[in-house]
């Protein structure tokens, strides 16, 4: 007993022991952070963060470097200061130094004099920096606020801010002959995200992607459906994010992820379900118009397509077809055929980032033949991102499997790489199927619908679309929302292409496909 209570005392007596070295510890700490804080002025500089990079990784952001100088009011660095600066930079400074205050700004260069101190940071973003809306831009405390720059936070961000650090004395004067410091704020820079994108191929897509004006643009590799380039428009920058908050269009919306009516690009998602339950050889006379419940349902053609079958009605685009063959399904089939592409729902593109979700009707809300007539041509409730629809046309181009979207590679901490993990690929129909369907997307960009996406130097596939939106604008006209979606080279299908404009444009998504197709094609070994 004697001995187990001598044991006792002893562990008591070390715990005692350790917590009171822990609480001078922490004491010792604080007195010596207070005692810095009473001898040095720190002023905040900027958020230094770690690297956003393409695939090769070529930077994104931090792609250019500038010099930050911490200065002391002294005769010689406010002589050096008055020779290489100027206009209203050069004014503020030297205000602050002529009142024996010290002052920090950038510079073009280093330069060395007494009294200054020089450090080189990276630019987070410039004139030349791309992606912006998929990037995202940072707060005003230097924190990620949208984007990949506020999806991975945490990892590019430092505990502090880097600071400018002038030795004080007890009045709060600065002393001169002690030199300025940088201190903090540069932790995170051994770390980066590598993105999936292709920097040349961002670049051009957002050059030709221009002539719509409002909408998007999403390229993918139809195998992995990696993201190479991710366009949103109107644009905005991210230097200067105050200039666009009252902007037209909502250009802070990156419209690749966001949902919107999608139309007839929604018809080979129902074509496919149609083959696998026996409707492949399904044919109806298209008059112009099919009667449903008492009301006239028109085409777009209203003198009638003639009689379709399944490859002509994907070629010319004929609602009627899409009606009938609507009254031959159940709406639980209808919804299946959207819910196994993905369809309708969020999907992850990197961590803590997601594409909208959209609208996918129940099958409960299709029941009757006039809501399956509207749901087969994409037309009602439907709305769905540029993003989902990656997934129902790579998996067309692919043989009928498709891998989510994904716009990370990597990730690197401190130079250790950790690979971004994607989920399986998905098989929901089958090789023939998706043959059947490529076959007629190919037929739309040959003498179909979609001629305008087509080039003379190689086949491609894809489907157009013209979607009403319910919406109008001043002139009592409604708006719509216009796609072009398919893939290419059709022998052999690389590149999954999504243009959508929300608006007027003055280049058309099917010329915008075939714009990119063609220098896609003409880059690819």
């Amino acid at each position: 007993m004697e001995l187990r209570l001598a044991v006792c005392f002893f562990v008591v007596l070390l715990l005692f022991l350790f917590c009171a070295l822990r609480i001078l510890s922490i004491d010792l700490k604080d007195y010596d952070k207070k005692a810095r804080e009473q001898t040095t002025l720190s002023i905040p500089v900027l958020a230094v963060r770690g690297s956003i990079v393409d695939k090769n990784g070529v930077a994104i952001t931090n792609s250019k470097m500038q010099t930050i100088a911490a200065i002391n009011p002294t005769k010689q660095a406010i002589t050096t200061i008055k020779g290489v600066l100027d206009g209203e930079e050069a004014e503020r400074v030297l205000k602050l130094l002529n009142s024996g205050k010290p002052a920090v700004c950038a510079l073009k260069e280093p330069v060395e004099c007494d009294g200054i101190t020089c450090i080189n940071v990276p630019v987070r973003v410039t004139e030349n920096t791309v992606a912006h809306h998929l990037i995202g831009y940072l707060d005003s405390n230097g924190h990620g606020a949208d984007g990949i720059e506020q999806a991975y936070d945490s990892l590019l961000s430092s505990r502090e801010n880097l600071s400018a650090e002038f030795q004080i004395n007890g009045k709060g004067d600065i002393l001169l002959g002690a030199a300025p410091q940088f201190s903090g704020g540069t932790e995170s820079l051994g770390n980066s995200v590598f993105l999936t994108l292709d920097i040349n191929i961002q670049k051009k897509a957002e050059e030709l992607s221009r002539g719509l004006k409002s909408g998007a643009v999403v390229i993918a590799e139809c195998k992995t459906n990696k993201i190479r380039a991710m366009v949103s428009l109107p644009d905005f920058s991210p230097a200067d994010v105050a200039a666009s908050l009252n902007a037209e269009n909502s250009p802070f919306i990156n419209k690749a992820l966001a949902a919107f009516n999608v139309g007839s690009a929604f018809k080979p998602c129902i074509a496919a379900m149609a083959i696998d339950t026996g409707l492949k050889d399904f044919t109806t006379d298209c008059k112009g118009y099919t009667e449903i419940e008492n009301r006239r349902f028109n085409c777009h053609n209203l003198s009638g397509h003639g009689l379709q079958t399944l490859s002509d009605a994907i070629k010319n685009s004929c609602n009627c077809y899409f009606y009938e063959l609507s009254d031959k399904m159940s709406s639980e089939n209808m919804y299946k055929a959207a819910e196994y592409f993905s369809l309708g729902f969020k999907i992850k593109l990197a961590e803590n980032l997601y594409s909208a979700a959209g609208n996918l009707p129940l099958p409960k809300s299709i029941e009757s033949k006039s809501e399956k007539a509207n749901y087969a041509i994409g037309q009602g409730d439907i709305m769905l991102s540029p993003v989902n629809m990656l997934c129902l046309y790579s998996a067309i181009a692919n043989g009928g499997e498709y891998f989510l979207p994904s716009v990370v590679e990597k990730t690197t901490i401190n130079g250790e790489a950790f690979n971004y993990k994607t989920e399986r690929a998905t098989k929901p129909i089958s090789e023939n199927t998706a043959e059947i369907i490529k076959k007629a997307l190919i037929k739309v960009v040959e003498d179909g619908t979609g001629t305008a996406a087509g080039s003379e130097h190689f086949k491609s596939a894809g489907k157009t679309a013209t979607a009403q939106t319910g919406r109008y604008d001043d002139t009592g006209k409604e708006i719509t929302n216009s796609w072009f979606c398919g893939f290419f080279p059709a022998d052999n299908p690389i590149y999954t292409v999504i243009v959508m404009s929300d608006g007027e444009y003055e280049t058309s998504p099917a010329e915008v496909f075939k714009n990119i197709s063609e220098y896609l094609i003409k880059e690819t070994p």
